[in-house]
């Protein structure tokens, strides 16, 4: 199970700081949204020369344009792009070509999906090679997650499914049980008043589950 860490921050040196703080925890760190529009794609080049043995997972949740965001970003560094799962499905198979010949990845962003499980059930044929599910509970308890949704994920596909759902120390053991294949955590590490803190007590979950 991998652990990624998410660079939610728009501050650049702050982020880089933090990752470097956290390096020896994290399998790959994922560059958001808002980071990357705040200071463009030149940002993934910088992760990939601060971190060469670490993946960059591209937060470019991919509607439209998709040759254009992706052939930026794979050629500025990045290991991973999303792709959202509500835009069309030549957009997908569009994408996931461009990433393989690259031999780079794809993961399905499945947050606009219409139908998850038919979601799942496309994915593998449209050339994705991985799910990144976000469940978007609020009170950080086992009654507030959606427990059929993930079931009806895991039951179509055999890809490897990323979650990202508001991890803390509080639900981490409930998160883990899913046995999903990489845990993305962004606040919980990169907001904490000792990042290096967090990020080992993460990863030490995870490596005894």
């Amino acid at each position: 199970m991998k652990l990624q860490i998410a660079l939610d921050l728009l501050d650049l040196q702050k982020c880089l700081d933090v990752a470097k703080s956290v390096e020896h925890c994290a399998d790959s760190f994922q560059i958001g949204l808002p980071l990357l529009l705040q200071h463009g794609v030149h940002i993934l080049e910088e992760f990939r020369t601060a971190f060469p043995d670490k993946e960059i997972f591209a937060e470019t949740q991919i509607i439209n344009h998709e040759q254009d965001i992706a052939s930026m970003c794979l050629k500025s560094g990045a290991t991973w792009i999303s792709v959202m799962a509500g835009t069309t499905k030549e957009a997908i198979h569009a994408v996931s070509g461009l990433a393989s010949q690259k031999n780079k990845f794809v993961i399905m962003d499945l947050f606009n999906s219409n139908s998850i499980g038919q979601s799942a059930m496309d994915a593998k044929k449209l050339g994705v090679d991985a799910l990144l599910y976000h469940n978007t509970y609020q009170e950080n308890t086992e009654t507030e997650f959606a427990i059929e949704e993930w079931d009806d994920l895991r039951g179509n596909s055999k890809l490897p499914i990323f979650i990202r759902a508001n991890i803390n120390r509080d639900n981490i053991n409930f998160i883990l049980s899913l046995k999903p294949d990489a845990l993305i955590i962004g606040r919980a590490i990169t907001q904490a008043k000792n990042p290096v803190e967090e990020a080992e007590f993460f990863l030490s979950c995870i490596q005894k589950a």
